[in-house]
């Protein structure tokens, strides 16, 4: 289990009352970035909502989309392959 702060408003489920989709573009770019997100909730981000997240921006569907392995290796190269305890 993993516990990450600050992203709960950029998860699009049904059943989240802090969800604000405007807030979606800015903040996905975030999980990307931060080092208080393992790569795989990253990823796991980005496969479960990857229909709300694409049309975000031109610049999503052709950076961020097809190169998310690459950012997340490029930005959390510290904890990339870091093991659970």
């Amino acid at each position: 289990m993993e516990i990450s702060y600050n992203f709960v408003e950029i998860i699009p489920d049904e059943n989240n009352p802090f969800y604000k989709a405007e807030k979606l573009r800015d903040t996905f770019g975030d999980v990307i970035v931060s080092k208080h997100t393992s790569k795989e909730l990253t990823h796991y981000f980005f496969d479960q909502y990857k229909e709300q997240l694409s049309g975000l921006s031109s610049e999503f569907d052709a950076v961020f989309a097809p190169n998310l392995d690459f950012l997340t290796r490029f930005w959390k190269h510290d904890i990339y392959f870091s093991e659970t305890e």
